[in-house]
């Protein structure tokens, strides 16, 4: 009774070596994968608070930025890392997506909004496959992460660890927490970051026979998740990115 359903693929022909060949794909994912509402359109002007502030961010320094942003042609403010849980540095609170709000008193609501007042779009950075073990989440579900449990090693690379994207709660959780931070605030931009490579994949609740599955099924959860949240919110644009580089997956 089980099922296996394979990943799709793109095959083209040049005839005039690797650019055509470039060429081929993108006139293709511009016609056929890139949703109608973007198509045509020019993406905006942003700036990214990363390099100006790492960690350091709170709503009156990213309101310094913008307004000094907008007088140079900016039109979209991306508040990076540093704006949820307990986030000072990189080694918490990956995912403990919501508000710190010391920082940011009025929240993402309030943020957006005097963004928005100033002519700009607003947009957000997220890194939801991943969680810190200094973390709530971690504390309550620390079986939610792609190792064996029991085992007395894993890899911490970038001091966090990869959450189970094949386990339908996992899935869930994320879904719920995205959706409550765009429900409440003007969001048109996500950054869907990802920092650090897969390792010890093993799913604890997937039958150690089917362990080879592990990978695929993450995959088809991680679309699961990018596909409901392009369906709840239609306008908002997502960029994949990984470790500073744009993700290669076009999804």
């Amino acid at each position: 009774g089980d099922s296996f359903e394979s990943p799709e693929v793109v095959l083209v022909y040049s005839a005039t070596g690797l650019e055509g060949m470039s060429h081929a794909f993108h006139g293709f994912y511009r016609e056929n994968l890139m949703p109608e509402r973007f198509k045509g359109t020019v993406p905006p002007v942003l700036l990214n608070t990363w390099e100006a502030m790492y960690f350091d961010v709170s709503h009156e320094r990213v309101m310094d930025l913008a307004r000094s942003a907008v007088k140079v042609g900016v039109e979209l403010i991306v508040l990076d890392d540093g704006w949820f849980g307990n986030r000072q540095d990189a080694t918490s609170s990956l995912g403990d997506w919501y508000e710190d709000l010391k920082k940011f008193p009025s929240g993402m609501e309030g943020l957006s909004n005097d963004i928005n007042s100033l002519g700009l779009k607003f947009g957000l950075w997220v890194e939801p496959e991943m969680i810190s073990v200094d973390s709530q989440l971690y504390a309550q579900h620390p079986e939610w992460c792609l190792n064996q449990q029991g085992r007395n090693f894993r890899c911490e690379g970038r001091n966090q660890l990869v959450l189970d994207f094949s386990r339908e709660e996992v899935q869930q959780y994320i879904i719920d927490k995205l959706s409550d931070i765009l429900s409440k605030a003007n969001i048109e931009y996500m950054k869907w970051d990802m920092n650090r490579h897969l390792t010890e994949v093993y799913g604890n609740q997937i039958d150690p026979r089917k362990q080879g599955e592990v990978f695929h099924r993450y995959m088809v959860g991680v679309y699961k998740v990018l596909g409901t949240i392009n369906q709840r919110f239609p306008d908002l644009r997502i960029e994949t990115c990984s470790g500073g580089g744009g993700g290669l997956d076009p999804g």
